[in-house]
């Protein structure tokens, strides 16, 4: 997925002095004691304040420009996207631009300052294997969605509903919203009049679905899948993958968006 070939990239690079790169973790998590006042914004400014002086004491003039360059960007990049700060920043830049990379992340970091000819990325990898490539299959009787996430973030939407006519299963891209095609009351009356049908044919339905499911866990390359939905309704289409289930959750968040789906599946 993204963050993989991310990380292959920043492994491969090696610059010299006076040329280096700023690899920059920062904790923003305003749900923690310690960040409930902005704390994040003084431990930002003292990280920075601690490198300048770093390299004033023991490096070169060229080395010091090129770190208050990337010092200026990174500082205006945090101040442009203060509003979009979710629980922590992982950032690596440097002066040319050759390096820059910005990650807003949901999930906490431990803050850290690195000044290296390479990007230091231990942390984003222990993230990486923390919060794998995800398929998050969420099960609601006729209607299928599949998030994918990455680092806890929503990478892709893509919802499945079933055409009762047809019954074939019809594919939406985009945020799921809740009885996006019909009107008031109208999920409720389509489940009374085909509540018997549904139950005497879900299983055959589901497992028209299941190798569409299989096919995308197979092209982008998930790490792991997580079924939600009531039990009976997630397990008939999980008995009919191919694809291993790691974790299957029995709660209804057919209602839910996408982001708090996740957050349900990686902060819980």
């Amino acid at each position: 997925m993204i963050i993989t070939k991310k990380i292959e990239e920043l492994k491969s690079i090696q610059l010299e002095e006076p040329n280096k790169i700023l690899s920059m973790y920062l904790n923003t998590d305003r749900s923690s004691m310690d960040q409930q006042n902005g704390e994040w914004k003084i431990k930002l400014k003292n990280g920075l304040k601690k490198l300048e002086e770093y390299i004033e004491a023991g490096g070169t003039k060229e080395a010091l420009k090129n770190f208050k360059k990337i010092k200026d960007m990174v500082n205006k990049e945090i101040l442009d996207h203060e509003r979009d700060l979710q629980r922590g920043v992982v950032l690596f830049a440097s002066a040319d631009q050759q390096v820059w990379s910005v990650n807003f992340l949901q999930m906490p970091v431990e803050t850290n300052f690195y000044w290296e000819e390479y990007p230091v990325v231990d942390q984003l990898q222990e993230l990486k294997e923390k919060y794998p490539a995800s398929g998050i299959v969420v099960v609601n009787q006729e209607d299928v969605r599949i998030v994918e996430a990455e680092l806890g973030q929503v990478r892709e939407s893509i919802h499945y509903m079933l055409d009762l006519e047809t019954e074939d299963w019809r594919q939406h891209e985009g945020p799921h919203h809740a009885d996006v095609t019909l009107g008031k009351g109208g999920k409720s009356y389509q489940q009374e009049q085909f509540k018997d049908r549904f139950e005497a044919n879900k299983q055959r339905w589901y497992k028209n679905l299941a190798p569409k499911i299989d096919k995308k866990a197979k092209d982008h390359n998930w790490e792991q899948i997580i079924m939600i939905g009531e039990k009976e309704e997630a397990l008939q289409l999980k008995e009919q993958m191919n694809k291993n289930i790691d974790e299957l959750i029995g709660k209804n968040l057919g209602g839910r968006s996408d982001h708090e789906i996740v957050s349900e599946v990686f902060q819980s």
